[in-house]
């Protein structure tokens, strides 16, 4: 919440949230805290400083990864149509990269291998705040590096 408040208070940026995770029903807490610092506006919403993307908790995996694209495609809008600096929130960066790895059942869902290209395509600007966005991508790539040891462990154990 206090990244959220220095980007929009301090910087005059915005903040994208992707709810992807399983905990969603904590969005409520989150959008009050929100609320009451000032970053939702609920009177004028042109004036708040954060656009919030959840999905439901019974939803299967391509709908989680596709609360995750969502917020990618936000990211986009705002630093391409508006020319903002945005601060991506992905709660959480692993559950995102694990449905995304899931095996598929339907033909338009993500491979695995995409998921890189999409944050990276997401996280080019016109004017970019390097600092954030490097911290950012290397979280995300932090995540995904877990993931695959994460993987290979469970392989060396069903040998």
């Amino acid at each position: 919440m206090e990244s959220i408040n220095n980007i929009a208070k301090a910087h005059g940026g915005v903040s994208v949230f992707g709810g992807v995770d399983e905990r969603t029903h904590q969005g409520n807490d989150l959008y009050m805290e929100m609320k009451e610092s000032g970053v939702i506006n609920e009177q004028n919403l042109v004036e708040s400083k954060v656009a919030r993307v959840y999905g439901h908790m019974n939803e299967p995996p391509g709908a989680h990864m596709r609360v995750g694209l969502t917020a990618l495609t936000l990211v986009e809008y705002f630093q391409d149509v508006n020319e903002q600096d945005v601060l991506l929130f992905i709660d959480n960066i692993f559950h995102f990269i694990e449905v995304g790895s899931e095996p598929r059942r339907r033909k338009e869902l993500f491979d695995f291998g995409q998921i890189d290209s999409e944050l990276h395509r997401a996280l080019r600007t016109r004017k970019p705040n390097e600092s954030m966005w490097d911290i950012e991508y290397r979280l995300a790539i932090g995540a995904r590096q877990l993931y695959l040891r994460r993987i290979d462990s469970m392989r060396r154990h069903m040998r």
